[in-house]
């Protein structure tokens, strides 16, 4: 394994190499990338419990928790952080998918106590699934026996 180059010398040679020249000591490499452009997603959520310390909120369905893939700011946490501040984090995460209630905390203090409650599964998570039967008109018979 190559040891890492502070410098990033190797890796302005290696940009330069396809730029079809060498290097030189001093040269820049400049990269524009285009503007982001961050997918669409669902930005309204319900408040279900607040106070100082926590808030449990109704996630819906599209929108990311944390950052990651092409969401930045289109993401639970970026939300809740601009109207509650920065020290606000989840204590759990649910799916982009899925929708549902989530735990933040407001505050250090209280995400040490949550994280610990939950490590101690004196708070745990749980899924529901809703399901749409569909009723048979000719439903299928056992093999008989012969």
């Amino acid at each position: 394994m190559a040891a890492a180059d502070p410098s990033g010398a190797g890796f302005a040679q290696r940009a330069a190499g396809i730029a079809g020249r060498n290097s030189d000591p001093g040269d820049r490499l400049i990269y524009h990338r285009l503007p982001w452009e961050e997918p669409d997603a669902p930005t309204d959520f319900a408040i279900l419990f607040e106070d100082n310390n926590v808030l449990v909120l109704s996630k819906p369905s599209g929108l990311p928790v944390l950052p990651g893939g092409f969401f930045l700011e289109n993401t639970l946490l970026h939300l809740v952080r601009k109207r509650y501040g920065s020290t606000s984090s989840p204590l759990h995460r649910l799916g982009r998918g899925t929708s549902g209630a989530i735990l933040f905390s407001r505050n250090a203090p209280a995400a040490r106590s949550l994280a610990r409650a939950m490590f101690e599964r004196r708070i745990l998570k749980v899924y529901l699934a809703a399901r749409r039967l569909e009723t048979r008109i000719n439903p299928p018979r056992p093999p008989t026996r012969a």
